[in-house]
């Protein structure tokens, strides 16, 4: 988070009970943040085999994620167009990039959350992206992901959020004086379809706002805050 801060109480909560670091592939992915992937490799990715002429934004001025996505220990690039001439009412155009700029799938109709997946398909890992009022699971076909997520089977993932919201609830420093636990539905593209981030208030620590990540899929919890102004 950009602004850390652990109180004694939530210290001693990790330090206690969750002794074992979050598995890597439970991080989230970073956006906004590459050494290898350029504008000019952006440029080329959206450009590959597209006669369309219009201004492309910068990239700086676009979400994106990165993650491994078949294992070869080089990071692929979602870029989430914002701009006009790739967006209409059911979403956005997404491309998937390699690290030389070369295009691996466009995407249309894409909104996120985009969530990355433990489970892989010829090679390459899952994902997921909102698409027609729901999660749509992306699956590499051999060669590609689906152009069109809107018409690709759901993913439900209530059952997850509620499991995660209860381990918050349970949890010692929320039942001692949190209160207005809300999830956190910004989150970065790629990031893990188990991991999910809550926020919440404190009587003992009035300042400021606990934020609070959660692994449904091994328990494992982090706490950090920010200050509320």
């Amino acid at each position: 988070m950009k602004y850390l801060r652990l109180t004694f109480a939530a210290f001693f909560l990790l330090t206690a009970c969750h002794r074992h670091p979050v598995p890597e592939s439970s991080v989230s992915a970073t956006s906004k943040t590459s050494s290898t992937f350029t504008e000019d490799r952006y440029r080329q990715c959206v450009r590959e085999n597209d006669s369309d002429n219009a201004p492309l934004p910068a990239l700086a001025d676009l979400k994106y994620g990165q993650a491994d996505l078949n294992g070869d220990g080089r990071l692929e690039t979602l870029v989430l167009m914002t701009d006009i001439n790739y967006c209409g009412s059911g979403g956005c155009t997404a491309f998937l990039c390699s690290v030389q700029g070369g295009r691996i799938s466009r995407m249309t109709v894409t909104r996120e959350p985009v969530l990355l997946s433990d489970h892989t398909s010829n090679g390459w890992k899952d994902f997921y992206v909102w698409s027609n009022g729901s999660l749509r699971l992306m699956a590499y076909d051999g060669k590609r992901y689906p152009d069109n997520p809107s018409v690709v089977p759901k993913y439900d993932q209530s059952t997850r959020i509620n499991k995660a919201e209860q381990l918050v609830r349970n949890s010692e420093i929320f039942i001692q004086d949190g209160y207005q636990l809300k999830r956190v539905e910004d989150v970065p593209i790629f990031q893990p379809a188990d991991v999910f981030i809550f926020s919440f208030l404190h009587y003992g620590d009035p300042d400021f706002q606990y934020l609070i990540t959660v692994n449904v899929r091994t328990g494992h919890m982090e706490i950090s805050t920010r200050p509320l102004r």
